[in-house]
């Protein structure tokens, strides 16, 4: 998938959960988001703003929320695993608040709480790393059709027409994907 292709499918599909995202459509739109936070600082430096990062920042949250989640999906884990990432940040955020409480009281804590916000960060960043380079499981698992390889549309037989009633995929093609879990 390329990298306008990768961006387009993941604003077209900004808020859906299910199905499968790629490994270059989760990393194309990655480097869309860090793209866009760049041009999105320079334009606050040369316009004396600072709200404009953060309507970017929260214009992109939904996108990058789904794409991470059906890129979860493609490697055959729930959108649960997301929380292994959530998690360890949430913790560091209140522990650098933690560590600031024991600065303001002249405590010598906050330097083991500095270094343990440190090792969760890193940890989140790891885990995240790891999950979104894992492989595609391939063909079509729980969450739908592989990304890289679609089903057939019913123009794609042979002669260029669909089957005809009541024979189904005779041509040698699978029936499309149906999700067993959504109702008829």
């Amino acid at each position: 998938m390329s990298f306008p292709d990768a961006v387009q499918s993941s604003l077209r599909q900004y808020v859906i959960w299910r199905g499968r995202a790629s490994r270059s459509e989760y990393w194309w739109f990655y480097l869309f988001t860090i793209l866009v936070s760049i041009v999105t600082g320079i334009l606050e430096s040369a316009l004396g703003t600072d709200s404009l990062s953060n309507l970017a920042s929260l214009a992109l949250l939904l996108p990058s929320l789904a794409v991470t989640v059906r890129r979860l999906h493609d490697s055959g884990r729930s959108a649960w695993w997301l929380l292994a990432t959530v998690v360890p940040i949430v913790l560091a955020i209140l522990l650098m608040f933690a560590g600031l409480i024991a600065v303001l009281g002249r405590s010598e804590a906050w330097v083991a709480l500095f270094g343990l916000d440190i090792v969760l960060g890193l940890g989140a960043l790891v885990t995240t790393v790891v999950l979104m380079c894992l492989p595609s499981t391939p063909g079509p698992n729980r969450y739908g059709p592989s990304p890289h390889d679609p089903q057939p549309g019913p123009y794609d037989t042979p002669q260029g027409h669909p089957p005809a009633p009541g024979h189904g995929y005779d041509y040698g093609y699978p029936p499309p994907y149906q999700d067993p879990n959504r109702p008829a």
